[in-house]
């Protein structure tokens, strides 16, 4: 599979209109990223679509396409990659726990979750 996901860092290939991709990994790192915009006729077979945004033409067969935003807190090391670091109570934020003792709040845990868009 080639892989050319944001976790890669590698750039999107440069294609002409027509072009077939198959088996490869576009994942981005934002829902709704536009890739490839411009070209025309694309086919996509088995690849991972996640986060892609595509040319309104383009003709997909069994592809992963969901849009996903990912939680920096979840996935900190993908911020060096381009993922958007979240505040501390963003929106992927889900569930606190406060640990308390002997009366007294020492902590609090937070649990976030990666949002389907």
């Amino acid at each position: 599979m080639t892989n050319y996901a944001f976790t890669k860092n590698i750039a999107l290939p440069s294609v002409t209109n027509n072009h077939v991709f198959d088996g490869c990994n576009f994942s981005q790192a934002e829902p709704n990223t536009i890739i490839f915009a411009g070209v025309s006729g694309l086919t996509f077979r088995r690849c991972n679509l996640s986060n892609c945004q595509l040319p309104a033409d383009a003709i997909i067969e069994d592809c992963l396409r969901i849009q996903k935003s990912f939680c920096s807190h979840i996935h900190p090391r993908w911020v060096d990659k381009g993922l958007p670091e979240c505040d501390e109570d963003c929106s992927h934020l889900v569930e606190t726990d406060e640990i308390v003792i002997d009366g007294v709040a020492v902590d609090t845990i937070k649990h976030y979750k990666d949002n389907l868009v």
